[in-house]
């Protein structure tokens, strides 16, 4: 099974804000079922090729809207 989940929701991961909409590797940590039952990531799929990353900070999001989203933020995006 991958370990390559979207986040649906902004949230900590081991000490790593994550953005709504970032694409990431889940690393083994405790939660991690909390965090796919709960439904604050879901898998991403092999077939969804869409990958947009940020020009600055390089983090890959899901779609153009969120990739927006995370360099609109408060003081643009968080590797300013």
């Amino acid at each position: 099974m991958s370990s390559k989940v979207v986040a649906l929701v902004p949230f900590n991961y081991g000490g790593v804000n994550i953005d709504r909409g970032e694409i990431f590797d889940l690393r083994a940590l405790p939660n991690d079922d909390k965090l796919l039952g709960n439904k604050f990531v879901r898998y991403y799929e092999k077939g969804e090729d869409k990958q947009l990353q940020c020009d600055t900070c390089g983090r890959r999001f899901g779609s153009e809207v969120w990739r927006r989203g995370h360099k609109a933020k408060k003081g643009g995006c968080p590797a300013i």
